[in-house]
């Protein structure tokens, strides 16, 4: 097994902030891949509260309703 890429469900980053077993969890795949040279992307940030325990976990790449609301691709790809 050598993905590229680990992301991270909704279910497991939605109030990380006060879920010890969700952070032991998350501090175990961020080690695994950066042993393994591969990223971690978690989806479903919804509040800087989560944000802040993810990056402290070491999460590097986020997405969600926190960080920006989705957009049509036809819209990004006229602005581009």
């Amino acid at each position: 097994m050598s993905p590229e890429w680990i992301k991270l469900d909704i279910s497991l980053t939605e109030r990380i902030n006060d879920d010890p077993v969700a952070q032991a969890l998350v501090t175990a795949l961020v080690s695994f891949a950066e042993n393994t040279g591969v990223k971690v992307v978690a989806e479903g940030i919804e509040t800087a509260e989560e944000l802040k325990a993810l990056a402290g976990l070491g999460i590097r790449y986020g997405q969600g309703f926190h960080l920006g609301r989705p957009e049509s691709l036809d819209k990004a790809l006229a602005a581009h």
